[in-house]
């Protein structure tokens, strides 16, 4: 058994919410045990898992006094975050999802740079690995190996790839704590983005560790149209406020451009993808959705493609019954031409 966290508290407390993982959970915790960087306390909040999740943390927690487990009912990612911060000792806190895992150094390279760093916010590279051809694929800064950025070069982070969630970050639990910040419970879909962004508002500049130190696991097994709700544009619009007050004028029309995609993306699929709802229904969400100003925005930023000059144009008119007639249009003799 570990002994070494028994008179003091923590430098950094894990926390990992884990829901129905038992078939990855083990993974997750090893390499987290595996750490060179061995000051820490695992939190594993099991939030009504219906598998056998919770006796496996159960289980890790008798061979190591690094390890807390609680057995809460099913809250929520969000919620269950939050307990894991209001019930955490470490002076950092890091997050990780119980289907992901770390690299050995995660720890001490991350508590590293915010300890030479202790005002920023800090994220560091990791790999995207598929869970059904278990290809890996690394997403990464092409800068330095330590890159120092202004909060109003936030864009280069949202531009690499480099994401905005919490697990390849470590936060200053006093900061936090002092500023209120916690996950939003109220939203299924992207609540990190959210806590990572106001933790981003309170920091001096933003600090990027060139090295691949999590392994993020994507699961087949929640589709795209299961995760993504009815008013996934309104969820667009909602990160697009947020993001875009980190947006230097340089960078806008680019931004503007590339969530111009996301939105055009959403309209599409909810046409396409949500067959319980009837057309006029879909028609309805998707012309209000096209009315409001931070679509505007970008329709205005937009950079004419040849392609999709007419499909820009028709968006302008704020019809969208005239552009879903225009697509419907435009595919059939799509089709005609490939026969």
């Amino acid at each position: 058994m570990n002994e070494c966290l028994i008179d003091k508290n923590p430098e950094i407390s894990i926390i990992v919410p884990v829901y129905n993982t038992e078939q990855y959970i083990s993974r997750c915790i090893e390499s987290i045990l595996n750490q060179t960087f061995k000051d820490f306390e695992l939190i594993l909040i099991d939030d009504g898992s219906q598998d056998r999740s919770g006796e496996i943390c159960d289980e890790y927690a008798k061979e190591d006094n690094r390890i807390r487990v609680f057995h809460n009912n099913n809250q929520g990612v969000s919620a269950t975050r939050n307990y894991g911060i209001n019930i955490s000792k470490g002076k950092y806190l890091m997050f990780c999802d119980s289907d992901d895992w770390v690299a050995d150094t995660w720890c001490e390279e991350l508590y590293n740079t915010i300890s030479a760093y202790p005002n920023s916010w800090i994220t560091c590279n990791f790999f995207q690995v598929d869970n059904e051809s278990k290809k890996q694929r690394v997403i990464k800064n092409n800068l330095n190996e330590i890159n120092t950025l202004e909060k109003d070069d936030f864009y280069i982070v949202f531009k690499s790839g480099m994401s905005i969630y919490s697990w390849n970050k470590i936060f200053d639990k006093e900061k936090i704590n002092r500023f209120q910040i916690r996950f939003n419970e109220n939203t299924s879909l992207g609540e990190d983005v959210e806590f990572g962004i106001d933790y981003l508002k309170i920091s001096e500049n933003i600090i990027i560790l060139n090295r691949n130190l999590y392994y993020y696991l994507i699961n087949h097994q929640g589709t795209l149209s299961s995760k993504r709700y009815d008013d996934y544009f309104d969820y667009l619009i909602h990160f697009y406020k947020l993001r875009r007050q980190f947006i230097k004028e340089c960078y806008l029309e680019e931004f503007c451009n590339d969530y111009f995609y996301q939105f055009s993306q959403a309209l599409s699929e909810r046409i396409y993808l949500f067959d319980n709802e009837n057309l006029m229904k879909k028609l309805k969400y998707n012309q209000k959705s096209i009315n409001k100003k931070e679509f505007e925005e970008c329709l205005n930023y937009k950079s004419y493609i040849k392609e999709d000059e007419k499909y820009t144009k028709l968006l302008k008119t704020k019809n969208y019954y005239l552009v879903y007639i225009y697509q419907n249009i435009s595919n059939a003799l799509k089709n005609i031409m490939r026969k």
